[in-house]
């Protein structure tokens, strides 16, 4: 596909693979000129994905993964113009889900809750990117906050 700007330039949306030296493939996805576009793929040198989402003009956007070497999940969540926004899952590899976090501009802001065992244990409120308040007891955040989004 061709892509015109003004009159004498025109950029290709062209499917991209970069190589580490020793061969191995580290990255995969579209550039619309010099700028990540579209979908993109990065690995770990043993060739598993390390994470996963989409480019708008080269900064992060939409759903990421990220994973460890072994592929299982390390977190996910959304981006915004290259920031993290929105809510973000934290895994542990062992324990699966360990925290649940609500992002604004790269910062926390609103929520985090903390799990153990697939149980709620704490839960934490921010406010750009500093804790304002915590609370160890269920019934306390309920009381505290009567509408928190899970």
């Amino acid at each position: 596909m061709l892509f015109s700007i003004g009159t004498s330039y025109a950029f290709e949306k062209t499917y991209t693979k970069i190589y580490t030296q020793s061969g191995e493939l580290s990255a995969e996805g579209w550039v619309l000129g010099s700028l990540k576009t579209g979908y993109w793929k990065f690995y770990h040198k043993n060739g598993a994905v390390a994470q996963k989402g989409a480019y708008k003009n080269n900064k992060r956007e939409g759903y990421w993964f990220f994973f460890r070497d072994n592929e299982v999940s390390i977190k996910e969540g959304h981006y915004k113009e290259g920031a993290a926004v929105g809510w973000w899952i934290y895994y542990n590899e062992i324990l699966g889900q360990t925290e649940k976090c609500q992002y604004k501009n790269d910062k926390k802001q609103g929520y985090c809750f903390y799990y153990r065992n697939k149980k709620l244990f704490r839960a934490e409120k921010y406010e750009s990117g500093e804790k304002v308040d915590e609370w160890t007891n269920l019934a306390s955040f309920i009381s505290d906050n009567p509408k928190p989004i899970f």
